[in-house]
């Protein structure tokens, strides 16, 4: 009966859909109705068997579904100056932000999507920030972003891990208006190596857009 009624309750919603998926062990439920009362989202809750630290992940999405998803609108391209990575003494933009795209870029090519160099010849745009949290605390995402996954708790080896936040945002070009924005946060392994960091970002970005619609 619950069920029912948190599935009556997200088809109800008009003009836009959203999804969180928190993949902490320790997430409570009280918690998940909660906020699935306070934003009227369909809303998951993926209870992981691992409990590493890098494993725990908090994801949060909202698509425009007035946005028409078309095979022939399929191309993307990097929105201009629009994207950052905030450096800190872990992160040093320049190394990380080729990493982001790269992961980005394999997801929405698994989704049916073609990445374009030119601009003016695509029909999306994308653009992403980047952080961990002493740069780009969850109260900043709030106000600049306007949601936020709430990830839980403090690692344990706070010299090795700390909470990041990617923030993935994908435009109309013809409007320029975002159609859909996704957010997650984990616990960044500060000794991965950049062969490691990578194949963890695809992992990351794949989970993210999996809210994204694919081209049928």
């Amino acid at each position: 009966q619950a069920e029912d009624g948190i599935r009556d309750l997200a088809s109800s919603l008009v003009g836009s859909e959203m999804c969180i998926r928190d993949r902490v062990i320790t997430t409570k439920y009280l918690v998940v109705l909660f906020l699935l009362l306070m934003t009227g989202a369909c809303q998951t809750v993926d209870e992981s068997s691992q409990s590493s630290d890098t494993k725990r992940l908090a994801m949060v999405s909202h698509f425009d579904s007035k946005y028409i998803i078309s095979a022939s609108k399929n191309t993307f391209a990097w929105k201009a100056d629009s994207s950052f990575v905030l450096a800190s003494e872990h992160i040093k933009p320049g190394e990380f932000k080729p990493l982001i795209e790269n992961a980005i870029t394999v997801a929405l090519k698994n989704k049916g999507y073609k990445y374009s160099k030119n601009v003016d010849n695509s029909d999306l745009l994308v653009s992403y920030a980047a952080g961990l949290e002493e740069e780009l605390s969850d109260k900043e995402i709030t106000r600049r972003f306007g949601m936020i996954p709430g990830l839980q708790g403090n690692s344990a080896k706070q010299e090795k891990y700390e909470k990041g936040t990617i923030v993935v945002d994908i435009f109309d070009k013809s409007t320029n208006k975002s159609v859909w924005r996704g957010v997650v946060q984990g616990f960044a392994d500060l000794k991965m190596s950049t062969a490691e960091r990578s194949k963890r970002l695809e992992s990351i970005m794949q989970q993210l857009l999996a809210e994204f619609p694919a081209i049928l």
